[in-house]
């Protein structure tokens, strides 16, 4: 497989665990702080809303201590992820 196959699988699978991650911790959060529920909405769905906006609405839930996320999606999902995305795409930036 090229070097391009694992550059694409690791993006794909970095945006995918984020999508299903990001989905449960709104779940997650929505149940153990109800109040915050309202604002995750109007973030994600309100008038005036942008993709800017949504990502960092979405962000914000993923690393707060509402979502509900073992310690270990983090460490040993998005950090190895992460850093692998890093590691391949920085060679190539500025050729």
């Amino acid at each position: 497989m090229s070097e391009y196959g694992w550059i694409a699988g690791g993006l794909f699978m970095t945006f995918f665990l984020l999508i299903i991650f990001s989905n449960l911790a709104v779940y997650n959060s929505s149940i153990v702080c109800p109040q915050s529920a309202q604002s995750i909405q109007e973030g994600l769905t309100g008038s005036g809303s942008n993709v800017i906006t949504q990502i960092s609405t979405i962000a914000s839930v993923l690393f707060s201590p509402c979502s509900g996320l073992d310690w270990w999606i983090y460490l040993l999902i998005f950090v190895p992820i992460g850093f692998a995305v890093i590691v391949f795409v920085t060679p190539f930036i500025g050729s």
